[in-house]
């Protein structure tokens, strides 16, 4: 909480003052730009914009080393809001410090008041130019240091800088989501200490409130074969793998059933959950999911694979393939009945009842979909589920 009496405001001011011109961390609060967010309901919010704040002394890559910070309009410094600390992190990539979005966590979360924080970090595609080389920087801890590096700038400042720094909530997704899961879980960690007093760091703590960890991917070693096990069906078609590289998936994929059968997973009815039926039982989830959020209203974008069906398809059926839009993905034979949104989706041969028939990672362009339904998948048409 930011209790604190006047005058202990105004020695602080005075000691600011007196240090800010030589103090690269320190927060300029008259440094911002006025903007709004129009929102998907229509609301309008008006914020303060502090863009392209470096948050270490030593920056060694400019391109990721900012953050962005948003506070509603109307926030005070002495305002003890939550901070919702958002990183973008995909696939252990390099991530710059964007901009709040309306239809995410950040729009969000800023409508209700939150300050929003969005740092950038490096990764592993971050490169710099020493002596006319590119030199990698975003070798592993260096994507965590940079965002703990934020979150002690946001400590650092906490008494001069709208927002609570005790009350610091990460939030990330895949990649992002691990980023998340290590900020909560490495709080002030000695370990990191060398590193980050090195990229001068701010001299503050770095422990968060709480983590928002949106399926955090940390287990590498066993996701490349899980990887490898679900998608080596698409090697000779999407992903166009030559030999060596189908021999090193194949090698991978190999792992996954032992990997399965150690977990002792099972369903919520009590079967066991192997490489014989886990790929059906992921289709079967999905698709569950799929039509519970149909049914509450969601839209889900064609894009992802998903075709819906106003009746029940003939799978079985060899009419007329029916024509679609040039760069558009189609399914094959006996489709022509449907193409129809609505509220229902076929599934595939598992049902009575309408469902949903999609593909997961699937350009269906050869071979009857009675073979991605039947059998799991088809080495003819590169679907895997």
């Amino acid at each position: 909480m930011k209790r604190r009496l006047w005058f202990t405001m105004a020695f602080a001011g005075l000691c600011l003052g007196a240090s800010a011109a030589g103090d690269a961390l320190r927060f300029n609060a008259e440094n911002y730009t006025l903007k709004s967010l129009q929102m998907p309901d229509g609301e309008v919010v008006s914020y303060k914009a502090y863009e392209g704040i470096y948050y270490v002394k030593n920056v060694e890559d400019s391109t990721y080393q900012t953050l962005n910070l948003y506070v509603p309009f109307g926030v005070k410094d002495t305002d003890s809001v939550p901070i919702l600390l958002r990183t973008y992190v995909g696939g252990y990539m390099a991530s710059t410090a964007k901009t709040l979005s309306a239809t995410d966590a950040t729009g969000r979360a800023l409508k209700e008041g939150y300050v929003v924080c969005i740092p950038g970090s490096r990764g592993a595609n971050s490169v710099v130019k020493r002596n006319e080389e590119e030199v990698y920087t975003g070798i592993a801890p260096n994507g965590l240091l940079d965002l703990k590096a934020a979150v002690r700038y946001l400590h650092y400042n906490d008494e001069v800088m709208p927002g609570d720094a005790n009350r610091i909530f990460t939030d990330g997704t895949s990649a992002g989501g691990a980023m998340s899961a290590l900020l909560g879980a490495t709080g002030n960690g000695k370990d990191y200490e060398p590193y980050l007093e090195k990229m001068g760091a701010a001299p503050a703590r770095d422990e968060v409130f709480a983590a928002i960890c949106y399926c955090p991917i940390t287990d590498l070693e066993h996701a490349d074969c899980e990887y490898e096990w679900l998608y080596s069906c698409t090697n000779d078609g999407i992903r166009g793998l030559d030999e060596s590289q189908k021999a090193v998936s194949e090698e991978l994929a190999a792992l996954c059933p032992d990997y399965l059968r150690s977990l002792n997973l099972t369903t919520p009815s009590g079967e066991k959950l192997t490489a014989d039926n886990y790929r059906n039982y992921l289709k079967n989830l999905l698709m569950a999911s799929m039509q519970r959020a149909l049914q509450e209203g969601a839209e889900i974008p064609d894009s992802i694979g998903v075709v819906f069906y106003q009746e029940k398809p003939d799978f079985m059926g060899a009419g007329p393939r029916r024509s679609r839009p040039s760069g558009e993905r189609r399914f094959s034979e006996g489709l022509d009945a449907g193409w129809k949104r609505s509220p229902f989706v076929w599934p595939c041969r598992t049902s009575t009842s309408y469902g949903v028939a999609y593909r997961l990672c699937c350009r269906l362009e050869s071979g009857p979909v009675s073979d991605l339904c039947g059998l799991g998948y088809s080495a003819e048409n590169t679907s895997c589920l």
